[in-house]
C-alpha cells in the first residue's frame, strides 16, 4: 500500500488482514487511522504521521508495550485504542504505555520552556 501524495485525512483499514504497517512514509495529512481487527504486531511505520490525532488498533496482535515508542513522538496524537490486544493482558501495561508517551511529552514541554527563556533573554538584552 502506498499513500504518497494523497490528501487523505481519514482512512479506515479495519478488517483487512494487515500484518505490517507500510506505505505511510509521506502521509502527512492523515488525522484519523483505523487499523482495528487486523494481524498487526508492530507499530513501526506510523512514526511519520505527524498530524495523526486518532489511532484505532483494537483487536490486533500487539503484545509489547515498547511498540508505543513508534507513536510516542506524534505531536497531535490524543486518542489511541489498544483494546483486545495481547499487551492488555500484561501486568502494568497501562503504566508502561503511558510511560512511553509521558516521557516524550515532558521532554517536549522542557524544550518549549527553554525556547521561551531564550526568546525572553534575547528580547531583553538586545533591545
Amino acid at each position: 500500500m502506498n499513500l504518497d501524495n494523497l490528501n487523505i485525512q481519514s482512512l479506515n483499514l479495519m478488517n483487512n488482514r494487515i500484518k505490517n504497517i507500510t506505505g505511510f512514509e509521506n502521509s502527512s495529512t492523515l488525522i484519523e487511522l483505523n487499523l482495528s481487527k487486523n494481524y498487526i504486531t508492530r507499530l513501526k511505520g506510523l512514526q511519520n504521521l505527524v498530524n495523526l490525532r486518532y489511532l484505532y488498533l483494537s483487536s490486533n496482535q500487539i503484545s509489547r508495550a515498547k511498540q508505543v515508542a513508534y507513536i510516542s513522538e506524534l505531536p497531535f496524537l490524543t486518542d489511541v485504542d489498544f483494546c483486545f490486544n495481547d499487551v492488555q493482558s500484561r501486568k502494568f501495561y497501562r503504566f508502561q504505555v503511558s510511560n512511553y508517551i509521558n516521557v516524550i511529552n515532558i521532554l517536549q514541554y522542557i524544550i518549549f520552556l527553554l525556547i521561551l527563556l531564550i526568546i525572553r533573554f534575547f528580547s531583553t538584552y538586545l533591545n
